[in-house]
């Protein structure tokens, strides 16, 4: 019921999204900050669109990149887990570095059950997981720092 209830909230905020003015976008997106543990449109410069992320540390991440002109997908691949019946969604697919990422502020004990089943049955796909203390070392760095996430 929890996950029918937030896809119904996120429906609704895209609709609301895709029915505001101009001038509504505009003043929403300059008084949004985004706040941890809360989605958040985040405007890509890359593909000069609107993305609706989960969390404030998504945001800082997508910042982040598009600061380094590192192309990026947000959710873009949805992998079955067969041992438990479910799927997994990976935050970042980045191309350059043929990489998912996963950024995390807390690990809930469901999410970490389904990372390890992901792992386990996915052992070929090259992901790696970005901690809060991470991004905070991310976001000091000096721009062009691709590196930095390999």
């Amino acid at each position: 019921k929890k996950v029918v209830k937030k896809e119904i909230n996120r429906q609704i905020q895209i609709n609301r999204w895709a029915n505001a003015t101009d001038e509504e976008k505009l003043k929403w997106l300059k008084n949004n900050k985004g706040t941890r543990g809360k989605g958040c449109y985040y405007f890509c410069k890359l593909i000069n669109k609107n993305i609706w992320l989960r969390s404030s540390y998504e945001k800082e991440f997508a910042e982040w990149l598009d600061k380094n002109n590192v192309k990026w997908l947000y959710e873009s691949k949805r992998f079955n887990i067969k041992k438990l019946n479910s799927t997994y969604t990976p935050d970042f697919y980045v191309p350059y570095l043929n990489k998912y990422f996963e950024i995390k502020g807390h690990w809930y004990e469901s999410s970490k059950e389904k990372f390890i089943a992901f792992r386990n049955e996915y052992s070929n796909v090259n992901i790696g997981i970005i901690y809060r203390e991470q991004l905070d070392y991310l976001s000091r760095l000096p721009l062009k720092g691709k590196r930095a996430i390999s």
